[in-house]
């Protein structure tokens, strides 16, 4: 495993400051379903990412940083969630590049956040907690089936042992990593609650969990329901009922910007998705596409100058786009021309509606991006359609665009007799 680890490094992250073989397999626990666990840190990144492939048989999980993206997610996100995950895996990481000071330094940063430890519990947090728990606990007093059963004690199994470390100032686990966790803080209490559980998915029998969430909650007050409040922010509020409120509210559309690259794939998911579902013989399906629409991809596009993207952005989410192309152009018959191509618009279904000046977002996209590529001295903006799309043609008329060509296909038989050149 260390030896195919290294070969992943060296094909592909050899550029890579830092790389890190984590997980399973240095804790000698993988099977032969576990992913290679890799932390990949380069000198800088625009952003932080993680990809997932198969590597020669085997899942691979890498986590892409460079330092200071690897600082906001230890300080940030695995910190305040009580769960140091990222921390774990540089610290106990097995270095697959050489060691240096740059990688000791990351080691040496992850080691000082897991000694601070996660933020205490506030009154506030641990009471919330609480009220969870004792809904949990009501469900399992008296559940319909044993479907119902087993459904909120899954729930409870990672509830419970969360407050359980929180409050007593542990680093928590999620998932698989409970049970060792558990026994790493506390094994006479690990003991107990892997019994109790057992008792309940076995035998469906709730009374020893039951007890065994009482006797937790009881030095902080026990079960809570009774005079409960959680209130919301002030500010969670609309203007009220609208059939266009979601596309009235969107304010900002822009060029985009490095950190907006993450968002794009959700919407290129979505313009796959419809393409497939019109003429899944002609169209690659959403999954086929994937591997192309990565978030490298896109972002190596961008950096190049290849394309120019345009966002929608509502609430610091994206749920609209447009991306277009420069080119000098010409053929044996047309005139060169500095030409502008739309390759992509996409707006999110409930985005698709016109705001109270009758606009829609895709043609404020469209006027945005018509704009800009007048602004680089083209002289022409092109576009393709497919002939299924009949709103998208009627669409493009609105907007001043004709007809130059027609596109034309027809299926036919491959001739079994001649093999491709």
């Amino acid at each position: 495993m260390l030896e195919l680890a290294r070969q992943v490094q060296q094909e592909r992250y050899v550029d890579a400051r830092a790389v890190f073989l984590a997980g399973s397999t240095v804790r000698g626990k993988a099977t032969s379903f576990s992913d290679l666990d890799l932390i990949v840190v380069y000198e800088s990144l625009p952003h932080a990412y993680r990809e997932s492939y198969i590597w020669h048989s085997r899942p691979v999980e890498a986590f892409i940083h460079d330092s200071e993206t690897l600082d906001y997610f230890f300080s940030r996100v695995d910190r305040p969630n009580g769960i140091p995950s990222l921390m774990n895996m540089v610290v106990e990481g097995i270095e697959l590049t050489p060691a240096d000071e740059f990688s000791q330094k990351l080691k040496s940063e992850a080691r000082r956040y897991l000694e601070m430890g996660p933020p205490v519990l506030g009154p506030e947090e641990r009471d919330l907690a609480r009220y969870f728990l004792t809904d949990l606990l009501d469900d399992i007093r008296a559940p319909r089936n044993y479907q119902e059963l087993i459904a909120s004690g899954g729930k409870l199994y990672e509830k419970l042992a969360d407050f359980y470390l929180r409050a007593s100032n542990h680093w928590s686990a999620s998932g698989k990593a409970i049970p060792r966790r558990l026994q790493q803080v506390d094994p006479e209490f690990s003991q107990k609650f892997d019994r109790s559980f057992e008792t309940l998915f076995r035998d469906g029998d709730p009374s020893q969990v039951i007890l065994l969430v009482e006797a937790v909650l009881a030095p902080y007050g026990g079960v809570l329901f009774d005079g409960f409040q959680r209130p919301a922010p002030a500010n969670w509020k609309s203007n009220g009922f609208s059939a266009n409120k979601a596309q009235e509210s969107v304010c900002d559309i822009r060029l985009a910007t490095d950190i907006d690259f993450h968002q794009l794939k959700p919407l290129m998911y979505e313009l796959d998705r419809f393409h497939y579902q019109q003429e899944p013989e002609r169209y690659r399906s959403p999954e086929e596409m994937d591997c192309q629409r990565t978030e490298k991809n896109i972002w190596s596009l961008y950096q190049s100058g290849q394309i120019e993207v345009i966002v929608a952005i509502n609430n610091e989410k994206m749920v609209g786009m447009v991306s277009g192309t420069i080119k000098q152009q010409a053929s044996v018959t047309s005139k060169s021309c500095r030409r502008g191509f739309i390759n992509e618009l996409v707006v999110l279904p409930e985005y698709r509606g016109s705001d109270c000046f009758g606009r829609t977002l895709a043609a404020r996209l469209m006027q945005k991006m018509e704009s800009h590529l007048q602004q680089q001295q083209v002289e022409e903006i092109a576009l393709s359609v497919a002939g299924f799309n009949k709103q998208a043609i009627r669409f493009y008329k609105k907007l001043g665009y004709t007809a130059t060509s027609h596109m034309m296909a027809k299926k036919v038989q491959p001739d079994p007799k001649q093999k491709p050149a």
